[in-house]
């Protein structure tokens, strides 16, 4: 796993050429309740180009 300030990273490449795709799988979460009936799988949700301090991307080869 590679992690990526995305902070940093204005363009599709970083300095180590790791592709940044413009959009990714992600589960996504739309409320509250029990998992089943909260939490999907996006197929072409849009990556980030910001995060919080609370949030990730990871990079999976």
């Amino acid at each position: 796993f590679h992690f990526i300030n995305m902070a940093e990273a204005t363009t599709n490449t970083t300095n180590n050429d790791i592709y940044i795709p413009s959009v990714m799988k992600a589960a996504q979460q739309s409320g509250f309740g029990e998992v089943r009936d909260v939490l999907m799988l996006g197929e072409n949700v849009s990556v980030p180009r910001q995060l919080s301090s609370k949030q990730i991307l990871v990079y999976q080869k």
